[in-house]
């Protein structure tokens, strides 16, 4: 007799597995749990390996007591699924225990779409958001130029590059002739 055969029946729809695919669902399983605890672990280690020498026991037994009892609960529920697989009604006995009427139904479906429609709004809400306040700042902050010498220049609106550079001091070639100015020189 196989080991834990006798606390944990195993249904007709999983009797052809063997061993080995037993062995290979507790390994994923088990890598599941352990991942995330390893992970957690080692930034709690690197967090407090400077300021909470004191709470790092403390944190370790927590952090040794968690994947402990996920696993304890994984290994109840599935044999508690186990053990309802066996009863072929055992749909039935759980609609017919639950009390379930019309009226709690559409409240059920009425919480489903509630909270399907808030997702669906609140997913995009920080994307909007962003490109909101982009926007936002590109309109109120004027546009910049950048002078190469290295000076940085707000440019008004509708004002040209010309009449920045103008603006701020610097001159600037051009081939637009003032009145007052003189005519240009020839070039030969």
């Amino acid at each position: 007799m196989v080991a834990g055969h006798s606390t944990m029946p195993v249904p007709q729809a999983t009797a052809h597995w063997d061993a080995r695919t037993w062995r290979n669902r507790l390994r994923l399983v088990s890598g599941l749990v352990l991942l995330p605890f390893v992970i957690c672990h080692l930034t709690a280690h690197v967090f407090l390996l400077v300021s909470l020498d004191r709470a790092r026991g403390l944190l370790f037994g927590v952090a040794l007591l968690v994947p402990t009892v996920a696993l304890s609960g994984y290994v109840t529920a599935g044999n508690q699924i186990l053990r309802a697989g066996s009863n072929p009604d055992q749909v039935k006995l759980i609609f017919k225990r639950s009390d379930l009427t019309d009226q709690k139904r559409a409240d059920i479906a009425r919480i489903a779409r509630l909270g399907s429609a808030g997702y669906v709004v609140l997913t995009p809400l920080p994307f909007v958001g962003r490109y909101v306040r982009g926007w936002l700042y590109r309109r109120r902050r004027p546009a910049m130029l950048s002078h190469s010498s290295g000076q940085i220049l707000p440019v008004l609106p509708g004002a040209t590059v010309l009449e920045t550079l103008r603006g701020h001091g610097i001159p600037h070639a051009s081939f637009a002739v003032e009145e007052a100015a003189a005519p240009p020189a020839e070039f030969w």
